[in-house]
């Protein structure tokens, strides 16, 4: 039975003879994927304020409530910023929102122009706005995502501000405060070049796993010297130089010219 033998020379050249089909594969791969997955993203910026959500208990006589900090429990307060997640979308909340944005830009149609151009929808508003309770405490998140930075602050700020007026006018049980405004938001979605690179890199690496098995996975002679280096026997002939320039390629004719030239 044969043994595999592999010569770690005859591998390197082979690399190196090759190595413009690696790189050629590699820019193909990296430029393809870089236009498929990559460049069509749009940056997204997120915006997040905080509100202070407590729970309170109100008195069967019209216009009385007790104070929200005693009947105060943390399931209470989770279960009312529950309801603020539900509430935040509907119209009576979204328009509260509205209104303090209409104040923001000095109009009163019930739309918000962005800095950008871009119109937001009472809508489309509050399909934006996020609730999370911060670390399960009466701490609340008011994050507001989109393509603009100075809208997301605007819109976040807006929506932040009109909670304890939802709670008051449209739930009428609870308690909210504004905790802190944002004045910044985080980019996000961005381009990347490290996927598309992987993928390159991946490609490059298959096409030299390939040439190498090729390699050690060939059998034949390529010269002389193989003859004498790998099995120690001395060559007792050669085999002329053949030209098929200009007849088949299943056929071969001495062409003298060639060999002398070499």
């Amino acid at each position: 039975m044969n043994s595999i033998h592999i010569n770690v020379k005859s591998i390197a050249l082979d690399l190196l003879r090759r190595a413009w089909i690696m790189i050629l594969a590699f820019i193909i791969v990296f430029m393809g994927s870089y236009y498929l997955t990559e460049s069509k993203k749009v940056p997204n910026y997120t915006a997040s304020s905080n509100v202070l959500v407590y729970p309170s208990i109100a008195s069967a006589t019209e216009g009385e409530t007790t104070t929200p900090f005693v009947t105060a429990t943390a399931v209470a307060s989770q279960g009312l910023i529950n309801l603020l997640t539900v509430m935040i979308t509907m119209d009576a909340s979204t328009d509260i929102i509205m209104k303090n944005l209409d104040a923001m830009d000095g109009t009163e149609d019930g739309v918000f122009v962005g800095s950008s151009g871009v119109v937001y929808t009472q809508q489309r508003i509050g399909s934006m706005i996020r609730l999370a309770s911060v670390s399960e405490t009466f701490v609340m998140s008011v994050t507001v995502s989109c393509p603009t930075a100075s809208d997301a602050v605007m819109i976040s700020n807006a929506a932040c501000n009109a909670v304890p007026e939802i709670v008051e006018e449209v739930i009428h049980s609870g308690y909210a405060k504004v905790l802190q405004t944002t004045s910044s938001a985080i980019k996000s979605n961005l381009p990347s070049y490290r996927k598309p690179f992987t993928y390159g890199l991946i490609v490059a690496f298959l096409i030299a796993a390939v040439v190498i098995m090729l390699n050690i996975f060939d059998t034949r002679v390529h010269s002389k010297d193989e003859v004498t280096a790998d099995y120690g026997m001395l060559v007792l002939g050669e085999i002329p130089h053949f030209s098929t320039s200009h007849k088949p390629t299943e056929r071969g004719y001495y062409d003298e010219k060639a060999k002398q030239q070499e």
